[in-house]
Protein backbone atom coordinates (compact mmCIF):
# COMPACT_ATOMS: atom_id res chain seq x y z
CA UNK A 1 0.00 0.00 0.00
CA UNK A 2 1.47 3.41 -0.99
CA UNK A 3 1.63 5.89 1.79
CA UNK A 4 -0.86 8.21 0.45
CA UNK A 5 -3.34 5.43 0.77
CA UNK A 6 -1.84 4.34 3.82
CA UNK A 7 -2.29 7.68 5.62
CA UNK A 8 -6.17 8.27 4.04
CA UNK A 9 -6.71 4.89 5.37
CA UNK A 10 -5.40 5.46 9.08
CA UNK A 11 -7.77 8.74 9.44
CA UNK A 12 -10.81 10.10 8.61
CA UNK A 13 -11.69 13.43 6.34
CA UNK A 14 -10.43 16.18 8.58
CA UNK A 15 -11.31 19.61 7.80
CA UNK A 16 -8.27 22.23 8.12
CA UNK A 17 -8.23 25.68 7.39
CA UNK A 18 -4.73 25.21 6.67
CA UNK A 19 -2.41 22.22 6.02
CA UNK A 20 0.60 23.09 8.59
CA UNK A 21 3.61 22.21 6.60
CA UNK A 22 2.15 22.56 3.17
CA UNK A 23 1.65 26.20 3.46
CA UNK A 24 5.22 26.36 4.75
CA UNK A 25 5.75 24.57 1.27
CA UNK A 26 3.34 26.64 -0.85
CA UNK A 27 4.77 29.84 0.25
CA UNK A 28 8.26 28.84 -0.60
CA UNK A 29 7.00 27.91 -3.63
CA UNK A 30 5.30 31.05 -4.83
CA UNK A 31 7.56 33.53 -3.56
CA UNK A 32 11.06 32.02 -3.27
CA UNK A 33 13.08 32.39 -0.45
CA UNK A 34 13.50 36.44 -0.39
CA UNK A 35 12.90 37.67 2.63
CA UNK A 36 9.51 39.39 2.44
CA UNK A 37 6.80 39.97 4.77
CA UNK A 38 4.43 38.21 3.41
CA UNK A 39 6.66 34.61 3.85
CA UNK A 40 7.19 35.59 7.39
CA UNK A 41 3.78 36.61 8.46
CA UNK A 42 2.89 33.13 6.66
CA UNK A 43 5.79 31.01 8.28
CA UNK A 44 4.33 32.80 11.58
CA UNK A 45 0.95 31.48 10.77
CA UNK A 46 1.80 27.76 10.76
CA UNK A 47 4.27 27.54 13.43
CA UNK A 48 1.95 29.52 16.00
CA UNK A 49 4.35 32.45 17.01
CA UNK A 50 4.98 35.56 16.04
CA UNK A 51 7.73 38.42 15.17
CA UNK A 52 6.99 40.18 18.32
CA UNK A 53 5.31 37.60 20.94
CA UNK A 54 7.41 34.36 20.10
CA UNK A 55 7.06 31.63 22.48
CA UNK A 56 8.83 31.60 25.75
CA UNK A 57 11.12 28.73 27.35
CA UNK A 58 8.54 28.54 29.69
CA UNK A 59 5.84 27.81 27.11
CA UNK A 60 8.70 25.19 25.05
CA UNK A 61 9.09 23.46 27.47
CA UNK A 62 5.90 23.05 29.24
CA UNK A 63 5.04 21.90 25.19
CA UNK A 64 7.62 19.48 25.07
CA UNK A 65 6.18 18.16 28.51
CA UNK A 66 2.71 18.22 27.61
CA UNK A 67 3.78 16.30 24.37
CA UNK A 68 5.01 13.44 25.54
CA UNK A 69 1.53 12.43 27.04
CA UNK A 70 -0.03 12.95 24.16
CA UNK A 71 -2.19 9.64 22.51
CA UNK A 72 -4.16 11.12 19.60
CA UNK A 73 -2.30 12.76 16.48
CA UNK A 74 -3.57 16.24 16.60
CA UNK A 75 -5.80 17.94 14.31
CA UNK A 76 -3.18 20.20 12.86
CA UNK A 77 -1.40 17.35 11.58
CA UNK A 78 -3.80 16.29 8.66
CA UNK A 79 -3.16 13.57 6.22
CA UNK A 80 -1.64 16.33 3.55
CA UNK A 81 0.73 18.11 6.22
CA UNK A 82 2.47 14.42 6.74
CA UNK A 83 2.10 13.75 2.61
CA UNK A 84 4.05 17.55 2.45
CA UNK A 85 6.81 16.17 4.93
CA UNK A 86 7.19 12.51 4.25
CA UNK A 87 10.52 11.28 3.12
CA UNK A 88 12.47 13.89 4.35
CA UNK A 89 10.84 16.38 1.81
CA UNK A 90 13.41 18.73 0.42
CA UNK A 91 10.88 21.52 0.66
CA UNK A 92 10.35 21.19 3.91
CA UNK A 93 13.58 21.83 5.62
CA UNK A 94 16.01 23.20 2.84
CA UNK A 95 16.81 26.88 1.27
CA UNK A 96 15.77 26.66 -2.43
CA UNK A 97 17.55 29.83 -3.42
CA UNK A 98 20.23 29.05 -1.41
CA UNK A 99 21.63 25.17 -2.40
CA UNK A 100 24.59 24.48 -3.26
CA UNK A 101 24.95 21.20 -5.47
CA UNK A 102 27.22 18.74 -4.75
CA UNK A 103 30.15 20.34 -6.84
CA UNK A 104 29.68 23.82 -6.22
CA UNK A 105 33.16 24.90 -4.36
CA UNK A 106 31.53 29.05 -3.73
CA UNK A 107 29.17 31.30 -4.32
CA UNK A 108 29.12 35.04 -6.07
CA UNK A 109 28.03 38.16 -4.16
CA UNK A 110 24.46 37.51 -6.21
CA UNK A 111 24.26 33.57 -5.08
CA UNK A 112 25.06 35.54 -1.45
CA UNK A 113 22.00 37.63 -1.71
CA UNK A 114 19.58 34.13 -1.91
CA UNK A 115 21.05 33.18 1.43
CA UNK A 116 20.44 36.57 3.30
CA UNK A 117 17.41 37.02 5.13
CA UNK A 118 16.52 38.93 8.54
CA UNK A 119 16.68 42.83 8.39
CA UNK A 120 16.86 44.74 5.15
CA UNK A 121 18.57 47.41 7.73
CA UNK A 122 20.92 45.93 10.58
CA UNK A 123 24.25 47.41 12.41
CA UNK A 124 25.56 43.51 13.00
CA UNK A 125 25.30 40.53 10.69
CA UNK A 126 25.12 37.02 12.16
CA UNK A 127 26.38 33.73 9.80
CA UNK A 128 25.40 30.99 9.88
CA UNK A 129 27.92 27.79 8.74
CA UNK A 130 27.18 24.12 8.38
CA UNK A 131 25.33 21.37 6.35
CA UNK A 132 21.70 21.06 5.84
CA UNK A 133 21.18 20.99 9.62
CA UNK A 134 22.55 24.42 9.57
CA UNK A 135 19.97 25.24 6.84
CA UNK A 136 17.05 23.44 8.61
CA UNK A 137 17.24 26.54 11.07
CA UNK A 138 16.81 29.33 8.50
CA UNK A 139 13.57 30.53 10.02
CA UNK A 140 14.40 31.14 13.69
CA UNK A 141 17.29 33.28 12.50
CA UNK A 142 15.43 35.00 9.89
CA UNK A 143 12.94 35.93 12.63
CA UNK A 144 15.46 36.49 15.34
CA UNK A 145 17.23 38.89 12.43
CA UNK A 146 14.19 40.58 12.32
CA UNK A 147 13.28 40.92 15.35
CA UNK A 148 16.76 42.51 16.89
CA UNK A 149 17.08 44.12 13.51
CA UNK A 150 20.35 42.10 12.10
CA UNK A 151 21.30 40.66 8.78
CA UNK A 152 21.76 36.92 8.73
CA UNK A 153 23.65 35.13 6.35
CA UNK A 154 23.46 31.59 5.75
CA UNK A 155 26.70 29.83 4.16
CA UNK A 156 25.90 26.25 4.07
CA UNK A 157 26.14 23.31 1.91
CA UNK A 158 24.71 19.62 2.26
CA UNK A 159 26.95 16.57 3.52
CA UNK A 160 30.21 19.78 4.31
CA UNK A 161 29.33 20.18 7.93
CA UNK A 162 30.67 23.16 10.30
CA UNK A 163 33.97 21.55 11.79
CA UNK A 164 37.12 21.50 9.80
CA UNK A 165 37.58 17.70 8.66
CA UNK A 166 37.22 16.15 5.25
CA UNK A 167 33.93 14.72 4.71
CA UNK A 168 32.54 12.11 2.72
CA UNK A 169 29.28 12.07 0.67
CA UNK A 170 27.52 8.98 0.72
CA UNK A 171 25.02 9.85 -1.40
CA UNK A 172 28.00 9.40 -4.41
CA UNK A 173 29.79 6.72 -2.41
CA UNK A 174 32.96 9.54 -2.86
CA UNK A 175 35.52 11.60 -1.16
CA UNK A 176 33.59 15.23 -1.40
CA UNK A 177 36.97 16.91 -2.05
CA UNK A 178 34.57 20.12 -3.28
CA UNK A 179 33.47 20.43 0.25
CA UNK A 180 37.32 21.09 1.30
CA UNK A 181 37.12 23.90 -1.30
CA UNK A 182 34.04 24.96 -0.12
CA UNK A 183 35.71 25.28 3.46
CA UNK A 184 38.49 27.30 2.44
CA UNK A 185 35.87 29.89 0.24
CA UNK A 186 33.51 29.50 3.38
CA UNK A 187 36.06 30.56 5.73
CA UNK A 188 37.61 33.99 3.45
CA UNK A 189 33.98 34.94 3.08
CA UNK A 190 33.76 35.06 6.89
CA UNK A 191 36.89 37.35 7.43
CA UNK A 192 35.90 39.49 4.23
CA UNK A 193 32.40 40.07 5.52
CA UNK A 194 33.23 39.95 9.57
CA UNK A 195 30.21 39.21 10.96
CA UNK A 196 29.51 39.57 14.66
CA UNK A 197 28.67 36.38 15.36
CA UNK A 198 28.96 32.89 13.59
CA UNK A 199 26.76 29.92 14.45
CA UNK A 200 28.16 26.57 13.92
CA UNK A 201 25.82 23.67 13.86
CA UNK A 202 25.47 20.13 11.52
CA UNK A 203 25.08 16.93 11.30
CA UNK A 204 27.15 14.86 13.88
CA UNK A 205 27.22 11.06 11.76
CA UNK A 206 29.55 9.34 9.92
CA UNK A 207 30.00 11.92 7.75
CA UNK A 208 33.72 11.58 7.42
CA UNK A 209 33.64 8.52 5.62
CA UNK A 210 33.87 4.44 5.99
CA UNK A 211 37.71 4.88 6.09
CA UNK A 212 37.49 7.40 9.11
CA UNK A 213 35.97 7.20 12.09
CA UNK A 214 34.17 10.55 13.49
CA UNK A 215 34.93 10.33 17.33
CA UNK A 216 33.64 13.41 19.77
CA UNK A 217 37.63 14.13 20.03
CA UNK A 218 37.96 14.37 16.19
CA UNK A 219 34.72 16.69 15.98
CA UNK A 220 36.02 18.61 19.06
CA UNK A 221 39.28 19.43 17.16
CA UNK A 222 37.31 20.11 13.82
CA UNK A 223 35.12 22.57 15.55
CA UNK A 224 37.94 24.32 17.53
CA UNK A 225 40.21 24.57 14.01
CA UNK A 226 37.09 26.15 12.35
CA UNK A 227 37.01 28.77 14.86
CA UNK A 228 40.88 29.57 14.90
CA UNK A 229 40.37 30.57 11.45
CA UNK A 230 38.35 33.35 12.17
CA UNK A 231 39.36 36.72 11.88
CA UNK A 232 39.85 37.71 16.35
CA UNK A 233 36.23 39.85 17.46
CA UNK A 234 34.21 37.51 15.69
CA UNK A 235 32.29 35.55 17.80
CA UNK A 236 31.04 32.05 17.46
CA UNK A 237 28.20 30.13 18.80
CA UNK A 238 28.53 26.27 18.80
CA UNK A 239 25.13 24.35 18.26
CA UNK A 240 24.41 21.21 19.09
CA UNK A 241 22.52 19.06 16.87
CA UNK A 242 19.32 17.79 17.19
CA UNK A 243 18.13 14.82 18.93
CA UNK A 244 18.67 11.33 16.44
CA UNK A 245 15.53 10.09 16.16
CA UNK A 246 14.93 6.59 15.05
CA UNK A 247 11.62 6.82 13.25
CA UNK A 248 10.64 8.40 10.41
CA UNK A 249 8.37 11.09 12.11
CA UNK A 250 5.51 11.35 9.03
CA UNK A 251 5.30 7.70 8.23
CA UNK A 252 5.67 6.39 11.56
CA UNK A 253 2.76 8.66 13.14
CA UNK A 254 0.23 7.48 9.82
CA UNK A 255 0.64 4.63 11.16
CA UNK A 256 0.02 5.15 14.84
CA UNK A 257 -2.27 8.11 14.70
CA UNK A 258 -4.17 6.74 18.07
CA UNK A 259 -0.44 5.82 19.52
CA UNK A 260 1.52 8.72 18.29
CA UNK A 261 4.26 7.70 21.67
CA UNK A 262 5.07 5.04 19.34
CA UNK A 263 7.16 7.33 16.99
CA UNK A 264 8.99 9.44 20.25
CA UNK A 265 12.57 8.06 21.25
CA UNK A 266 14.07 7.92 24.92
CA UNK A 267 16.09 10.96 24.82
CA UNK A 268 19.07 8.92 26.99
CA UNK A 269 19.18 6.96 23.37
CA UNK A 270 18.79 9.59 20.76
CA UNK A 271 20.78 12.08 22.22
CA UNK A 272 24.06 12.23 20.79
CA UNK A 273 25.47 13.07 24.29
CA UNK A 274 29.04 12.60 23.81
CA UNK A 275 29.16 14.61 20.70
CA UNK A 276 27.04 17.75 22.35
CA UNK A 277 29.97 17.17 25.50
CA UNK A 278 32.74 17.57 22.71
CA UNK A 279 31.36 20.30 21.47
CA UNK A 280 30.61 22.67 24.47
CA UNK A 281 34.27 21.61 25.28
CA UNK A 282 35.28 23.25 22.03
CA UNK A 283 33.61 26.51 22.72
CA UNK A 284 35.02 26.61 25.86
CA UNK A 285 38.51 25.60 24.95
CA UNK A 286 38.39 28.88 22.57
CA UNK A 287 36.40 30.97 24.54
CA UNK A 288 33.20 31.30 22.95
CA UNK A 289 29.24 30.19 23.13
CA UNK A 290 27.70 26.72 23.23
CA UNK A 291 24.12 26.48 23.00
CA UNK A 292 22.17 22.79 23.50
CA UNK A 293 18.69 22.74 21.89
CA UNK A 294 18.01 19.14 23.64
CA UNK A 295 15.17 20.62 25.92
CA UNK A 296 13.12 22.02 23.28
CA UNK A 297 13.11 18.72 21.60
CA UNK A 298 13.12 16.16 24.50
CA UNK A 299 12.04 15.73 28.36
CA UNK A 300 12.26 11.96 29.34
CA UNK A 301 11.40 11.62 25.92
CA UNK A 302 11.96 13.66 22.29
CA UNK A 303 8.38 13.58 20.75
CA UNK A 304 7.30 13.76 17.05
CA UNK A 305 4.42 15.82 17.64
CA UNK A 306 5.20 19.53 19.90
CA UNK A 307 2.99 22.53 19.93
CA UNK A 308 0.75 20.55 17.05
CA UNK A 309 3.69 20.71 14.88
CA UNK A 310 4.98 17.43 13.08
CA UNK A 311 8.94 18.15 14.72
CA UNK A 312 10.61 15.81 11.84
CA UNK A 313 10.61 15.47 8.25
CA UNK A 314 12.63 12.16 8.17
CA UNK A 315 15.19 10.61 10.05
CA UNK A 316 17.58 13.76 9.26
CA UNK A 317 16.13 17.32 9.45
CA UNK A 318 13.30 19.21 11.60
CA UNK A 319 10.62 21.05 9.71
CA UNK A 320 10.46 24.39 9.03
CA UNK A 321 7.24 25.30 10.97
CA UNK A 322 8.70 24.00 13.81
CA UNK A 323 12.28 26.12 13.56
CA UNK A 324 10.48 28.99 13.67
CA UNK A 325 8.09 28.04 16.69
CA UNK A 326 11.50 27.78 18.14
CA UNK A 327 12.99 31.41 17.67
CA UNK A 328 12.08 32.75 20.97
CA UNK A 329 14.34 30.10 22.63
CA UNK A 330 17.15 30.64 20.64
CA UNK A 331 16.93 34.06 20.99
CA UNK A 332 17.36 33.32 24.35
CA UNK A 333 19.57 31.40 24.28
CA UNK A 334 22.00 33.12 22.07
CA UNK A 335 21.20 36.63 23.95
CA UNK A 336 24.78 36.27 25.69
CA UNK A 337 26.45 36.45 22.60
CA UNK A 338 24.29 38.81 21.12
CA UNK A 339 24.59 41.22 23.50
CA UNK A 340 28.70 41.11 23.78
CA UNK A 341 28.69 41.69 20.00
CA UNK A 342 26.32 44.92 20.36
CA UNK A 343 28.06 46.30 22.92
CA UNK A 344 30.18 49.27 22.35
CA UNK A 345 33.90 49.04 21.73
Amino acid sequence: MTLNRRIHHVFRPLVAALALALAVVLVMQTSGYSVTSARVQAVERVAGTSTKHPASLKQVLAAVKAAGMLKRLPASVTPRVLESLANDANSAWALPDCQPGYTTTSLSRAGLAGCTFGAAKYRHTLMVIGDSHAAMWEPAFNLIGKRIGWRVIDITDDNCGPAALHYYLYPESREFSQCDKWQTWRMSEINKIDPSIVVLTGWIGGNTGPSVQLTPTLWEQGIESTIHQMRPGIRSVVLADMPHVLTEGPECLAKNSSNIQACSGSAATIVPTAFNQAEAAAAAATGQYYVDPTPWFCDQVCPDVINGIDVYTGLYHINHAFAAYLSGVMQSALEPALSAAAAPA
